[in-house]
C-alpha cells in the first residue's frame, strides 16, 4: 500500500514539474540578445586619481552609455558595479546598433583628450533563449556575452557565432572573424568582431591564408589633355615600385565613345532576350572589344598582356575613363574578363569618405540580379553564384538582392 502511495505522490510531483516547466517556458523564456559593457582601466584610475575622480568618470560614462543604449530599444538596461552595464534586447540588430552607438559616442567624447582622460569600453554580445524577469535575465547567452566582454579589448565589440549568423545578412553590419577562443566555463567558441570604425582598422600583420602572396597584372591609365598615359606591371600584393614607366598615346574620345556605345547597345539587346547573347551579337561584341583594345592599349603593353601568366588583373583608372567597358576589351582570343579575375580602382578629384580598409574574413558580398523582375536568366545566375560562393561560409558573407 505504501509503495502505491509513493508512486502516486511521485506522479503528482512529476505532473506539477511538467506544468511548472510549461508555465516558465510560456511566460518567462524568450529569445533575447544580451550586451555587456565594461570600462577599461577603471580600477587603476581610482587608485591613481582617487574615488572622487573615479565617481566623476563613472557619472560621465553612465551618461554617455545610457543615452546610446536607450536610443536603440532595449527591454531594460542596468548598471553593474558602476563601470559596467548589462542591457537586453528583443531584436539582435538593435543590440549591435546600440554597441556601435556606444563606441561612436565615446570616440566623439574622447576627441583629442589625453589618454588618461579618455573613456574606453569593451563590449560582448550573444543571443539565445533565456529566462527573462523584470530587470534580469538568466541563460547561457548571458554567460557567453559576459565572457566575450571580458575577452574584448578596449574599443572592441565582440559577438558569438550564434549572433553573427543571426544578423550577418544585414547590409548595415560588417564583421571580422577573430578566432576560436577558449571562453571560461563555455569552451571553444568562434568569435567575431563588429567593424564600427574604419579609421581605426589597421591591416593585419598576418594576411588571409590563400592570398598572402597575391600576384596580379596591373594596368594604370589616366588622361592628360588629349593624351592617354598607360602603364603596366606584374605585381605582388604589398609590393610598390618607386619608379614606373608609362606609354603615351593619342586618346580619340569620339571613337572611344562610339565603340563604348556599341558595346552597351549590344548588351541591352541581349538583356531584352533574357540575358542570352546570340552568335551574331557575340561576333559584334568581339569586334567592338577588339576596336577598344587597339585604341586603348599600346603595342608594348599588348605584348605583355598576351604573354603574362597572371590570373588577376587590376585596373587603376582616373574618373574620366570609368565609362569604358575595360572588362570587355578583346585581345583576339578572349575578353579580358575571360582571362582574368578583374578588380578596379578609380582616382578622382572629388572628395571621398572611404579610407583604406584592412582585408579580413568573412568578406561581405552583395549580388544584384534581375532588379526589375524581367530577366529570368539573370536571376537564375545570381542564385547560382550565391549558392556556389555560399559554400565558402567561413570566408564569404554573401546575400542576393533581386
Amino acid at each position: 500500500m505504501e509503495d502505491k502511495k509513493t508512486d502516486h505522490e511521485l506522479k503528482i510531483l512529476l505532473d506539477r514539474k511538467a506544468e511548472i516547466e510549461k508555465t516558465v517556458q510560456e511566460q518567462y523564456i524568450r529569445k533575447i540578445t544580451v550586451m555587456f559593457t565594461d570600462m577599461k582601466g577603471f580600477t587603476p584610475l581610482v587608485k591613481t586619481k582617487g574615488p572622487i575622480a573615479g565617481a566623476a568618470v563613472v557619472h560621465k560614462h553612465n551618461e554617455i552609455l545610457m543615452d546610446a543604449i536607450n536610443t536603440n530599444n532595449p527591454l531594460f538596461v542596468k548598471a553593474e558595479g558602476g563601470d559596467e552595464t548589462m542591457s537586453v534586447y528583443n531584436e539582435s540588430t538593435d543590440a549591435i546598433k546600440a554597441a556601435i552607438h556606444v563606441q561612436k559616442s565615446l570616440k566623439k567624447y574622447n576627441g583629442n583628450k589625453p589618454k588618461e582622460e579618455q573613456i574606453q569600453v569593451k563590449i560582448g554580445l550573444d543571443c539565445g533563449d533565456c529566462i527573462v524577469k523584470e530587470r534580469d535575465a538568466i541563460g547561457v547567452a548571458v554567460n557567453i556575452a559576459k565572457r566575450l566582454e571580458s575577452t574584448a579589448k578596449a574599443d572592441e565589440i565582440l559577438v558569438s557565432e550564434n549572433l553573427y549568423r543571426a544578423v550577418k545578412n544585414s547590409d548595415e553590419l560588417i564583421f571580422r572573424l577573430v578566432d576560436i577562443v577558449e571562453l571560461k566555463g563555455i569552451g571553444p567558441t568562434k568569435v567575431f568582431r563588429v567593424i564600427w570604425d574604419w579609421d581605426g582598422e589597421k591591416p593585419h600583420s598576418e594576411k588571409m591564408r590563400g592570398i598572402e602572396h597575391l600576384q596580379k597584372f596591373v594596368l594604370e591609365a589616366s588622361i592628360s589633355g588629349d593624351r592617354l598615359r598607360i602603364s603596366s606591371s606584374d605585381k605582388t600584393e604589398g609590393e610598390e615600385r618607386p619608379v614606373k614607366s608609362y606609354r603615351e598615346i593619342r586618346f580619340n574620345d569620339i571613337k572611344i565613345k562610339e565603340y563604348t556605345k556599341g558595346v552597351i547597345d549590344l548588351l541591352n539587346r541581349a538583356n531584352k532576350r533574357g540575358g542570352k547573347i546570340s552568335n551574331e551579337l557575340l561576333i559584334k561584341l568581339k569586334e567592338y572589344g577588339r576596336l577598344l583594345f587597339d585604341e586603348l592599349i599600346p603595342v608594348e603593353i599588348k605584348e605583355k598582356l598576351l604573354k603574362t601568366h597572371e590570373k588577376n588583373l587590376f585596373i587603376n583608372i582616373d574618373d574620366k575613363l570609368v565609362h569604358i567597358p575595360w572588362e570587355l576589351l578583346y585581345d583576339g582570343k578572349d575578353f579580358l574578363c575571360q582571362r582574368f579575375s578583374i578588380g578596379r580602382s578609380v582616382s578622382t578629384k572629388q572628395p571621398v569618405s572611404a579610407g583604406p580598409r584592412a582585408i579580413g574574413r568573412p568578406l561581405k558580398m552583395q549580388i544584384l540580379a534581375d532588379p526589375r523582375g524581367d530577366l529570368k536568366a539573370s536571376y537564375e545566375e545570381g542564385v547560382s553564384i550565391k549558392d556556389e560562393i555560399g559554400k565558402l561560409d567561413d570566408w564569404m558573407n554573401i546575400f542576393l538582392m533581386t
